[in-house]
């Protein structure tokens, strides 16, 4: 669009065509003459200056690395200093139709060449890339992303559900080689990206106790689900889990996962049951000690002496350990008996009956949510020797927690999804955050060189919200507040490095 007024009745432009072998300039046409109105014409804006290619070509470098923003535009700013950029040599900023300073406004342009290297068309909403990428009769069609794909469903209709398995042949290898006839891990992770899509991952674990992600199931939300982290059930993870195993039975012959831990979910549980009959299914104990701790928690505000309720809380965690520690269901429910008598008995004591009340609120949770019999060898120890009987090995090498997993997780949110670039409607939204550490230093954040706010003498780490407000800590700022720089001072050399606004 021309920087001048349109509204001046006289279509003036010029074209040029050039040949593209050697750029000579083959056609001249257009409308070179002015009318009064348009001699008149006043300048409505300056016209954007384009960023250098070099720029764009260091940053997506960074980008393909794992850098953040914030990383990005401090090397941009020292690059810039030291005019490392090709051109600098003659630069003059007041002349010059490029610039090298990467704005804010730089962000979407460089994700969008990202994602153009990837093979993305960001015009397209992700799932029709997806379906291009996986139709053989498509010019875009991807041969290595359909050979990692074993189930993939489109959503043709309002009431479908997206939906898309993947594992390369080397998962495949790992699975029955990790899995097949030993442990399993089956957790979901919500978050990644913007549209409304869970993710649920299989892992197993090696020789060497390391964490190795062998399927990948992603599906998206029911229409008209308003939570998105719930909108999923046993029978869609049985569909995908069940495609799985058909996959894997296909190149290998069999496949069947002799125990598998989840956390407290029964729709994972329940899907895994329905597949492997025979499965043993174990729960990861710090989701079990996480349900147990916030129930009684809970029944503990109660209005009783600090004295009592410190005895409940601490009689309460005892008796948790030790029916973890059960290998048989009628010892672990004698331990409830007990506890519960005593209870009772202490409770004819005025000063100690909340306390008392409380504790038995939280034996009856335990009785009547996690004291049948096959809950609760899930989550004994007679789980763990039932497991390691039918795989072969020591309880020692049951995994008891799904802490593989989580690990696994938050590297696939924090670090690659990050690679591969925050995409509309493929990655999450935002920009990601940054630790700052500053050590017996300043850090001063201004907006049009006039200070909003000083911390002195500040330990660890500081977060900096980039492109957002200040939200952290016990720093209260307008909600509205957007940081343009901040001068970070390291004694004795201060440092400054631009923000996105």
């Amino acid at each position: 669009m021309p920087p001048f007024k349109l509204l001046t009745w006289k279509p003036t432009h010029i074209e040029l065509t050039e040949r593209v072998r050697d750029g000579a300039i083959s056609r001249i046409a257009g409308f070179p003459e002015h009318n009064d109105p348009c001699q008149t014409a006043v300048l409505e804006r300056v016209p954007p200056i384009p960023l250098h290619e070099h720029v764009y070509g260091v940053a997506l470098g960074q980008l393909r690395s794992g850098a953040s923003l914030t990383a990005i535009q401090e090397k941009n700013s020292q690059m810039v200093y030291n005019r490392a950029y090709h051109g600098m040599e003659a630069y003059d900023s007041r002349t010059a139709n490029v610039r090298y300073m990467f704005l804010p406004t730089d962000h979407t342009s460089l994700y969008r060449k990202a994602s153009q290297d990837l093979g993305v068309d960001v015009r397209l909403q992700p799932q029709y890339n997806v379906d291009e990428w996986l139709n053989p009769e498509s010019p875009n069609f991807k041969a290595e992303v359909a050979k990692a794909v074993f189930h993939y469903s489109a959503r043709a209709e309002a009431e479908d559900r997206f939906e898309i398995c993947l594992s390369t042949p080397e998962m495949d290898k790992c699975a029955h080689k990790y899995a097949h006839h030993s442990q399993l891990v089956l957790d979901g992770t919500f978050g990644v990206c913007s549209s409304r899509l869970l993710l649920f991952i299989a892992l197993a674990v090696d020789e060497n106790n390391k964490g190795m992600p062998v399927a990948l199931f992603l599906f998206s939300a029911e229409t008209g689900a308003k939570a998105t982290h719930a909108s999923y059930n046993t029978t869609i993870l049985e569909k995908l889990i069940r495609s799985w195993k058909l996959h894997l039975e296909t190149e290998f012959g069999s496949f069947e996962p002799y125990s598998a831990i989840t956390d407290t979910d029964t729709k994972e549980r329940g899907a895994l049951i329905r597949i492997w009959p025979q499965i043993v299914l174990l729960i990861c104990k710090f989701y079990l000690r996480q349900c147990w701790t916030n129930h009684r928690k809970k029944i503990l505000k109660c209005r009783a002496p600090d004295f009592w309720k410190n005895h409940t809380r601490d009689l309460l965690q005892k008796l948790e350990v030790d029916l973890i520690a059960t290998v048989d269901h009628a010892v672990a429910t004698a331990l409830l008996d007990d506890h519960k008598a005593f209870f009772n008995n202490l409770a004819t004591n005025p000063e100690a009956k909340r306390a008392c009340e409380a504790g038995l609120d939280h034996i009856k949770y335990l009785q009547n949510y996690w004291m049948t019999r096959p809950l609760w060898e899930s989550w004994s120890e007679c789980g763990r020797i039932t497991a390691a009987a039918r795989i072969g090995v020591a309880v020692e090498g049951i995994i008891p927690t799904t802490n593989h997993l989580e690990s696994f997780n938050a590297v696939l949110k924090r670090k690659y999804v990050q690679r591969v670039g925050m995409h509309r409607e493929s990655t999450r939204l935002g920009l990601p955050l940054d630790s700052i550490p500053v050590r017996e230093g300043r850090i001063s954040c201004l907006r049009n060189e006039s200070t909003m706010m000083t911390r002195r003498n500040m330990r660890g780490s500081y977060v900096v919200y980039a492109g957002g407000p200040w939200m952290r800590g016990d720093i209260n700022m307008p909600a509205n507040l957007f940081i343009s720089k901040a001068y970070i001072q390291l004694s004795p050399n201060p440092i400054q490095m631009d923000l996105p606004i």
